[in-house]
């Protein structure tokens, strides 16, 4: 019954922020306790005291979806950060962030870890290395988790292949890579 309860005032939040309530949440919510735990989860993950930015964090979101081919992800995750009057520039310039002037050494390590873990890859020495000279272990640990939950959503999202929303128009930042 608990999780019923808060499935529902999830929905009644989803509806008051996003004018909708998310088609992921409708899937997920079918099992409740499943649902329950997976907000849990992302509470815990996004919290206001995180050792990582509210931006930096958006672009890893963005980064492992668009790594993943979520459109529902996206979509959702770029309206968001446009909210926080980041530029549509560098939001576009994502896919190509390696190469671009608009991302920090810091945004461009914490991408590099989250394409190499996105894909599988391991993570070498110097990766590891650069990682701690630039992040507390808290915020290297919070990263981590940020990557790994955000596979999971993609993955799930895309095991229905949900659509976009409709929260963004931006087409550039939906490519595969």
């Amino acid at each position: 019954m608990i999780h019923f309860i808060k499935t529902q005032l999830i929905f009644v939040f989803q509806k008051m922020k996003y004018g909708q309530i998310l088609s992921s949440a409708k899937l997920w919510a079918k099992i409740p306790r499943l649902f329950s735990a997976m907000t849990d989860l992302y509470q815990a993950i996004n919290h206001r005291r995180s050792n990582i930015s509210p931006l930096l964090r958006r672009l890893v979101i963005i980064r492992v979806s668009q790594l993943n081919n979520c459109a529902f992800c996206i979509d959702l995750n770029t309206a968001i950060i446009l909210q926080d009057a980041i530029s549509i520039e560098k939001i576009s310039l994502l896919r190509d962030y390696a190469s671009s002037s608009h991302y920090s050494p810091e945004e461009k390590l914490a991408l590099t870890f989250t394409d190499q873990l996105t894909k599988n890859q391991p993570i070498d020495e110097t990766l590891r290395n650069s990682l701690k000279n630039h992040f507390s272990e808290e915020a290297i640990i919070e990263l981590a988790a940020v990557i790994a939950f955000q596979n999971m959503s993609t993955k799930f999202n895309n095991a229905f292949d949900l659509p976009a929303q409709g929260f963004c128009k931006l087409d550039n930042i939906k490519s595969k890579d």
